[in-house]
C-alpha cells in the first residue's frame, strides 16, 4: 500500500538521479519459457538506458593476485518495470559489469531506489 511518504520521496529520488546521474545501459535477463523437448530454458533479454548515481569505486586485489574493480550504483525504482536481480549486466563507459548484489531502499511501503553492487 502506497503511503503519503512514498508519493513524496520516490519522485524526489527519481528527479535527483535523472538530473545528476550518469547514463548506463542496463540489461536484464528473464526466463521466458521452458522447452520440455530440449530441456532448454529460453531467456528474454531487455536493454534500457537508465540514469544512475555512481556512489563508490573500489579497486582491490584478490587472494589469487587478480585485480578486481567494483562499483556501487543508485538507481530510481521507477526506472524499472521489473526489479533488478543478481546476474543482470550494466555497461558503464564501455565496460561491462555484472550485478552482484541488489539492495532496496524504501520511502515508506514502496521501494524508492535500488543500490546495485557491480563487479567486472
Amino acid at each position: 500500500m502506497t503511503t503519503a511518504l512514498d508519493s513524496v520521496l520516490a519522485p524526489v529520488a527519481a528527479k535527483f538521479i535523472n538530473q545528476f546521474g550518469t547514463t548506463v545501459r542496463y540489461t536484464s535477463k528473464t526466463l521466458s519459457a521452458y522447452n520440455t523437448t530440449t530441456g532448454v530454458v529460453d531467456e528474454t533479454i531487455k536493454n534500457a538506458e537508465i540514469k544512475a548515481i555512481i556512489d563508490s569505486v573500489r579497486r582491490r586485489t584478490s587472494e589469487t593476485g587478480q585485480g578486481e574493480t567494483t562499483k556501487r550504483l543508485t538507481m530510481a525504482a521507477s526506472s524499472f518495470v521489473i526489479a533488478p536481480t543478481e546476474g543482470d549486466t550494466v555497461v558503464l563507459n564501455k565496460v561491462s559489469y555484472i550485478v552482484d548484489e541488489v539492495d532496496s531502499n524504501y520511502s515508506g511501503d514502496d521501494v524508492a531506489t535500488y543500490e546495485l553492487s557491480l563487479r567486472r
